[in-house]
């Protein structure tokens, strides 16, 4: 397998920093100071936001870019299994549980471990964590001995760790070795005025040539975009094959979008877990 070591502009193949709102604004200043440093990063948002995107502009925008990127989906990790991934999402590997997540340490050895879903981490995974964060070292399976090791930790959680550590729900010494550096993704509804821009930069990435009408725009900044920015790049992605011509119009659009206003209730930008449901499936006409 492949190490990915590219370089993204802001992220851009997700979308996850392009917009001018502050608080993509600000999440890109952070990244470029979390890249200059060698702190462990938690980073936290809703589905769809991006957070592996932002870890990535971490790792290609920092020293060890040259260096393996590897994903470990720790939501994933069962008592006999544990998903060890180099490449980003292709070409999973599975291997037993601590020994699996030490070996995916020792793979990222000089670069960057991405931890993603780290609210459900299993607890007897915490003593591998423990030993690469406080004494950054593995003990490889059949030694006795410990091995140093040079890892970036970068982690990411769809609920908050420290509002779970309140509750009991998740390990508070965890929660602060993970979180030195700390980002919060807010959903793409809490933002409406990056929906134009990530618009933009979706079409330009498939060379489409197409662009929205002022009605079709209006209503693109007023649906809730349960999926996020995930969601609003298939949106983008399907009306570029459906739609013939290159002006997109409100009637073109997929239900529920096409009826939503830019006046819909929205939350708090810091408001990553507000318990909603998926809304139905867009249906293309």
């Amino acid at each position: 397998m492949g190490h990915d070591t590219g370089v993204p502009r802001h992220g851009q193949g997700h979308g996850a920093l392009i917009g001018e709102s502050l608080p993509i604004r600000a999440i890109r200043g952070v990244v470029k100071r979390a890249a200059s440093v060698r702190a462990p990063v938690l980073i936290i948002g809703q589905e769809g936001v991006g957070k592996e995107s932002v870890a990535r502009s971490i790792h290609q925008s920092s020293d060890r870019c040259d260096e393996p990127f590897v994903v470990v989906d720790v939501a994933t990790v069962a008592p006999e299994l544990t998903m060890c991934d180099l490449s980003g999402r292709e070409g999973v590997e599975s291997t037993g549980s601590a020994q699996g997540l030490e070996r995916c340490f020792a793979q990222a050895d000089r670069g960057v471990i991405f931890l993603d879903n780290i609210e459900k981490m299993p607890m007897h995974l915490e003593a591998v964590l423990r030993r690469v964060l406080l004494e950054a070292a593995i003990r490889p399976l059949g030694s006795g001995k410990e091995v140093a090791i040079d890892v970036r930790v970068i982690s990411a959680a769809q609920i908050d760790p420290a509002q779970l550590a309140r509750e009991d729900r998740f390990r508070r010494r965890l929660y602060f070795w993970l979180s030195a550096v700390r980002i919060d993704v807010p959903p793409l509804r809490s933002r409406p005025e990056d929906i134009e821009p990530l618009v933009r930069h979706f079409f330009d990435a498939l060379s489409s040539g197409k662009s929205l009408d002022s009605d079709a725009l209006r209503a693109l900044k007023g649906y809730r975009w349960p999926g996020n920015v995930r969601e609003l790049r298939k949106v983008v992605e399907a009306l570029s094959s459906a739609v013939q011509g290159d002006l997109i119009r409100l009637a073109d659009l997929p239900e529920p979008i096409a009826s939503a206003t830019d006046s819909s209730p929205r939350p708090s930008p810091g408001d990553h877990t507000d318990g909603e449901g998926r809304d139905e499936a867009p249906r293309y006409r």
